[in-house]
């Protein structure tokens, strides 16, 4: 709807006829032309990156999501912005990595992760193995000595500072790329009560 409407918009600002309304509108975007933040709402808004989705069947609410960081990060219904992290000495694109048509289940370590967290986010992980071929699991380790070869270094915490992660968490992406759930703390049981919820299961 949103799009319709923007587009109906711009097809209706270019049609213009009267020259005097014609020539405001041109002094209009030279001028917005120059304003590199009017530029970067307008890239994200031509672009549908602003567009986001209420609490709804596909959209958890987030109440799952501790509230001294809720502010943070990216909410349920959201579309998240990319972090790097390293894999082999390389360094990535973890928004790439999360490009999937399955759910991609986004364990975070937490910014000062001990091994006892590596037990919870292990039955977050199995919850999902649970559900076959539907998610995909990315883990991303704060720090050095990450537990196992299958995780992502995130050695300066960026990443978790760009999804507002402090405790050990998970982002559950969608296949369209937008946030279906996120806990914080990592939560098994509300991993598996949203699955079974949009799968019937």
């Amino acid at each position: 709807e949103k799009v319709l409407k923007e587009s109906g918009r711009m097809i209706r600002s270019n049609s213009i006829k009267n020259p005097i309304f014609r020539g405001l509108r041109d002094q209009i975007v030279r001028i917005a032309g120059h304003s590199k933040m009017l530029k970067r709402t307008l890239v994200r808004s031509l672009s549908g990156l602003d567009i986001t989705y209420a609490p709804g069947p596909l959209v958890a609410d987030d109440r799952h999501w501790s509230e001294d960081w809720r502010p943070h990060g990216f909410a349920p219904g959201s579309r998240p912005r990319d972090a790097r992290v390293f894999r082999d000495d390389a360094r990535v694109s973890l928004f790439r990595e999360m490009r999937s048509p399955l759910f991609t289940l986004v364990l975070f370590s937490g910014r000062k992760p001990v091994y006892r967290d590596v037990d919870r986010l292990g039955a977050v992980k199995l919850v999902a193995g649970g559900y076959g071929d539907l998610v995909r699991v990315i883990s991303v380790w704060h720090g050095a000595n990450p537990p196992g070869p299958d995780w992502f270094l995130d050695p300066d915490a960026s990443a978790h500072r760009r999804f507002g992660v402090e405790l050990p968490a998970f982002y559950l992406i969608r296949p369209d790329q937008y946030v279906g759930l996120r806990s914080q703390p990592a939560e098994a049981v509300v991993l598996h009560e949203w699955l079974a919820g949009i799968t019937g299961s």
